[in-house]
């Protein structure tokens, strides 16, 4: 079944967003609007692997929109592929901040582990 999903995401800097797509090899995002099913949004759109439609995130409101159409039209680990992506460049640029570098390694279970040289 078709229908707009919106949920609550620790996405908020464009910067990092982008990087993250860059580390997927994804289109960088565009700020953009999309109808979504039965709902328009505007935010930043990413367009994720076998996806039909764009992910919209609003980057003020803290918000996540898509419309996957229950899993036939995008499976929901691209998805969290992005957040796994988004939450390690968030760690790696606030370790550049500190002055510090990380040595990244993913692991068989698709975990990243970063090891942090002081």
């Amino acid at each position: 079944m078709s229908k707009t999903i919106t949920g609550q995401t620790q996405i908020r800097s464009i910067e990092i967003l982008a990087a993250a797509c860059h580390r997927l090899g994804l289109k960088a995002p565009e700020h953009g609007t999309r109808r979504l099913y039965e709902t328009t949004h505007t935010g930043h759109l990413v367009f994720l692997p076998n996806w039909h439609l764009p992910t919209v995130f609003d980057l003020e409101k803290g918000e996540v929109h898509f419309d996957n159409h229950d899993g036939d039209w995008g499976d929901l680990k691209e998805l969290d592929r992005l957040n796994q992506a988004y939450a390690t460049e968030t760690m790696l640029a606030t370790l550049r901040r500190q002055g510090k570098t990380a040595l990244e390694t993913v692991r068989q279970d698709g975990f990243i582990e970063l090891v942090v040289s002081v």
